[in-house]
């Protein structure tokens, strides 16, 4: 950049004089804009790549893990009740919650078509087939913002929580009906009117009660 800054700062003056002075097309008051170069002070920012923001990650999560081990030993803990809880505010998959339920409800919105709901959460955004050998959004954002990627990756997941292969009650949303691992008496939560998760968690909460549940987390 230094050794074409003069070139560079001669064509943008000739841009000036023709542009002002000798074709007019523009008022001699318009404002010149400022040049950002890629000196000494200021270095190219750098896209982070996929991988990159990943190794980050698992990289935090070991250093926080190390530091909760160590903390756990001096003061004597449990190690087999700290091994227990998750490290992150995500867990990476929910079948971990089965091992201390029961039964476990998957639940999401469904917005209905021509619905108040479905014509203010639409936006842009890329459309793109929800299918098992397909990669991951890169931008979630974008994705959720199509109502047909959303029913299709609701779809998707109720299908793979039905067909997991566990002794538990697993019960997923599935457009207006539900789907579960193991054959019962779905009437009082499906078929749904409901589009709000919010709503249908109540009606998963009074089915649960009635089947015997005494202790419930959502």
């Amino acid at each position: 950049m230094l050794r074409q800054i003069k070139s560079f700062e001669q064509k943008q003056y000739d841009i000036y004089v023709n542009e002002r002075l000798v074709n007019q097309t523009k008022p001699i008051t318009d404002p010149i804009k400022r040049n950002n170069l890629p000196l000494f002070s200021r270095l190219p920012v750098r896209e982070k790549t996929r991988a990159y923001i990943q190794l980050s990650s698992l990289n935090n999560d070991c250093s926080l893990l190390s530091r909760l081990y160590i903390a756990s030993q001096i003061r004597r803990d449990d190690l087999d009740q700290f091994f227990q809880h998750e490290n992150q505010a995500y867990p990476p998959a929910f079948t971990s919650q089965l091992q201390y339920v029961k039964r476990l409800d998957v639940v999401w919105d469904e917005y209905i078509a021509d619905s108040l709901k479905a014509e203010t959460r639409t936006g842009k955004g890329i459309r793109r087939r929800v299918e098992p050998s397909n990669a991951i959004p890169g931008n979630w954002q974008e994705f959720l913002r199509i109502n047909d990627n959303k029913t299709e990756l609701f779809s998707f997941l109720a299908t793979i929580a039905a067909t997991i292969a566990t002794d538990k009650q697993v019960i997923g949303i599935c457009h207006t009906g539900v789907l579960c691992t193991q054959s019962r008496d779905v009437s009082g939560v499906a078929p749904y009117t409901h589009e709000e998760a919010d709503a249908r968690i109540l009606l998963h909460l009074e089915d649960a009660l009635k089947h015997g549940y005494n202790k419930i987390s959502i």
